[in-house]
């Protein structure tokens, strides 16, 4: 016994020592016997770049708030995470300080030295900084789904499958490049993922599985499960100011210097989701290797220990229920606290309401003035709906542009009249950023507890559709939900569904309407119209699937389709229009004389020129001339042209394929603006032709339009021509082309080509 407390007494003086030496090492998070003294050996420095460290003993870096595990801010205002690690490593390694500040996440008026951590390089094109070579972390992709789906095993099950994935990371621009089968459900935040996966709105989500991992978690997702890695790699990078080369060399040498380090610096931070330890066991594991170190200031150290939980999981519990950029609670936090006040409600027999609010045309606003302006309208547009509904049970953002609010024990519904309309006129008025001075709008759906529902999902839904009902009526105003919304979006669900086979069951497809040349009565042009013919409803008009499909994003794929087969048959009609001649054009020249086809764009398809690149291709693979196509869009597009809508264009333009305004005079568009995009055609709405009369109002527009439009150098096509009588008026006014039930209406191609034939055979008409 005396021999084991001599042993005893031997390690608490052992354990004092080490601790007299270490304590203040510990602390700050290092060990003294970490890192051995910084030689030329050490890290291969050259002489040139051990004076610079000597010249700049203290060097500026932007590090992250949030974006754990990777690096972020705690609770105590102490950067951590792995970068944060590489960095306190650097600092022994080269006797240097790393000064660590909040990154400002706009990389060209950032005004630190360097950048712990960047998830895409592209994003420093144009700025002061450069990527370090080789990343800091470099992981796979990985693909996560619900522990149910049992369908998606593999990266190539994911074809034909709706994707989430994060929205301003490098990943979905290279799927949108690579994988066209994948249908990409955009999210700003890991819990936008993990709600479309537990709702079934995606089917998978594809992320960096660091973050993932971590996120899930600490939120305590238990139906997440792993389904295999992805071709692709996330990676973080480090970058330096340009001008500091010497910056950039040592710190690509000490990581070199550091690689046997690199496995143990992502375990401490990595976890599995799904995982039912959490961060306890990690922190008893600390606990346990501290005391048995410092055991002579162990109640000290133990007391510090706890404090520093405490804080940890305070902080951790803030990030996994409040949004990050406003501070309001976030979708985990507003679902659950919905419940509550539905439980309560149910309770005290007391009504109430659930309001969603989402911001009018917010992504023309990131598009044109970019992310950072976005992020801070956002956080001024909670604040201000914050101030007018300071008296609610509940204001929280769910994500994107996306605001709700809950009101208990309504007493009637001019109080929620009231409010939005302080909202929709606090929201409208201009908001002044970063020198810009930016407007915005928001409309509003309110669903009712228990009127409409007592679930908490189904009213969630109905207020998101009468949300959705007022964007349609208008944008900016409010709109109360009603039975006939669900039956029209149960409609329009069964659409969506129906639709996302309806290509590749082949049920779609074109019809074309002949459109005359007035002057020669001779038919060389005509519309390409998409048209679905459904296998139990028959041929549904195009009013009813078109808008669904852009509201599902299928648009893009349908569009291209549309523009792959009129091409084709557009190659027909030019091969049976020359054939048809007596004698070859002149300098067997094929242009627009001898067949052009209009096809209809959507404007959703011009936020991206990737498919312009591979429409040139393909005509160029068929041997179309550019010239023998024309592409019909709306006034409205012209309106709202941003940067990549002129691109596109102006490519059009110098590929050869004409441009025309669809449905002209029923919007607000102006003939300068045809002008600036050099619009060839322009459309006379049917709305005019089918009142035309001599000297009427609508005769008199149609003569204006007419003679400015050959003013500018543009010609006119007048649609819905019924009428001998209304013909006659527009040979009258000088319109250049008809089209209508007059000559035919849309037809499938063969019976197209079987009237045509007839046209050119028949005398004249």
């Amino acid at each position: 016994m005396r021999m084991l407390i001599q042993s005893l007494l031997a390690l608490v003086c052992i354990s004092a020592a080490v601790y007299a030496v270490s304590a203040e090492q510990l602390e700050s998070g290092g060990l003294p016997f970490a890192s051995k003294p910084l030689t030329s050996d050490t890290l291969e420095l050259t002489t040139q770049e051990f004076a610079w460290l000597k010249a700049h003993p203290v060097i500026k870096v932007g590090v992250h708030h949030g974006w754990m595990p990777i690096e972020f801010l705690s609770e105590g205002n102490e950067f951590r995470g792995i970068t944060v690690d590489y960095l306190k490593r650097f600092e022994r390694l080269l006797g240097v300080r790393f000064q660590r500040s909040e990154y400002s996440e706009n990389p060209a008026t950032e005004t630190a030295d360097m950048l712990s951590g960047i998830a895409s390089v592209k994003s420093l094109n144009g700025s002061r900084f450069v990527a370090l070579p080789e990343p800091v972390i470099s992981v796979p992709y990985t693909i996560y789904i619900h522990k149910k789906n049992d369908t998606i095993r593999t990266f190539a099950d994911l074809q034909h499958k709706r994707v989430a994935v994060f929205k301003n990371g490098p990943l979905a621009g290279l799927l949108t490049k690579d994988q066209q089968g994948i249908e990409l459900f955009k999210v700003d935040i890991a819990e936008e993922a993990f709600v479309a996966l537990e709702t079934g709105k995606a089917d998978a989500y594809i992320g960096n599985p660091l973050v993932v991992d971590y996120v899930s978690n600490v939120q305590g997702i238990r139906y997440l499960a792993k389904a295999g890695s992805t071709p692709y790699k996330a990676s973080v990078n480090m970058a330096v100011r340009k001008d500091w080369p010497e910056l950039a060399s040592i710190l690509q040498k000490t990581l070199k210097h550091l690689e046997p380090e690199r496995s143990d610096i992502l375990n401490d931070w990595r976890l599995q989701p799904g995982s039912k330890t959490g961060l306890l066991p990690f922190l008893l594991a600390g606990l346990l290797l501290l005391a048995t170190i410092i055991v002579l200031r162990g109640y000290r150290l133990k007391r510090e220990v706890a404090r520093q939980a405490a804080a940890s999981q305070k902080l951790i519990w803030k990030q996994a229920n409040y949004d990050f950029l406003t501070g309001l609670p976030n979708r985990p936090m507003f679902h659950k606290q919905l419940a509550e006040e539905i439980h309560k409600s149910l309770q005290h027999q007391q009504p109430l309401v659930l309001m969603f609010l989402d911001l009018d045309n917010f992504k023309q606003i990131n598009d044109q003035l970019g992310h950072s302006i976005g992020d801070k309208l956002l956080v001024e547009t909670g604040a201000r709906i914050a101030a007018v509904a300071r008296d609610c049970t509940l204001l929280a953002r769910l994500g994107g542009d996306e605001f709700t609010i809950v009101l208990s024990n309504v007493q009637n519904q001019q109080q929620v009249e009231w409010l939005c309309e302080r909202i929709l006129r606090q929201v409208s008025l201009p908001f002044t950023i970063e020198n810009h001075v930016v407007y915005v709008t928001t409309s509003i759906g309110i669903a009712s507890f228990p009127e409409h529902s007592r679930d908490v999902e189904t009213l969630m839904k109905y207020a998101d559709q009468a949300m959705y009902e007022a964007k349609r009526l208008g944008r900016n105003r409010y709109q109360f939900f009603s039975p006939s919304m669900q039956e029209l979006a149960a409609h329009k669900l069964q659409v969506s569904n129906d639709l996302r086979h309806a290509l590749n069951r082949h049920e779609l497809v074109m019809y074309y309407q002949p459109i005359v040349d007035l002057a020669t009565n001779e038919i060389h042009k005509a519309e390409a119209l998409v048209r679905w013919q459904h296998p139990t409803r028959g041929l549904v008009p195009p009013f009813e699937f078109i808008p669904v499909a852009e509201e599902t994003g299928m648009i893009n794929r349908m569009g291209d389709w549309v523009f792959r087969q009129s091409a084709r048959d557009t190659v027909t009609l030019v091969q049976e229009s020359l054939a048809s001649r007596s004698a070859p054009p002149e300098g067997n020249v094929v242009d627009a004389t001898i067949f052009q086809v209009s096809i209809n764009v959507s404007p959703l398809q011009f936020q991206s020129s990737q498919e312009l690149q591979t429409w040139q291709a393909y005509l160029d693979q068929i041997g179309l001339p550019a010239e023998c196509l024309a592409i019909e869009i709306t006034e409205g597009l012209l309106l709202e042209a941003s940067d990549q809508v002129k691109a596109t264009l102006t490519q059009f333009r110098d590929a050869g394929i004409a441009t025309s305004i669809d449905d002209f005079g029923t919007g607000y568009s102006s003939l300068a603006y045809l002008k600036k995009f050099h619009i060839d055609f322009v459309k006379i709405d049917r709305s005019f032709v089918q009142n035309l009369g001599a000297g009427n109002d609508d005769m008199v527009l149609c003569e204006v339009i007419v003679d400015m439009a050959h003013r500018l150098g543009m010609r006119v096509i007048a649609e819905g021509v019924e009428t001998e009588a209304q013909l006659e008026l527009l040979k009258r006014a000088g319109c250049d082309f008809a089209q209508g039930y007059l000559f035919s209406p849309a037809l499938p191609f063969d019976q197209f080509m079987t009237f045509v034939r007839d046209w050119r055979k028949a005398p004249a008409h």
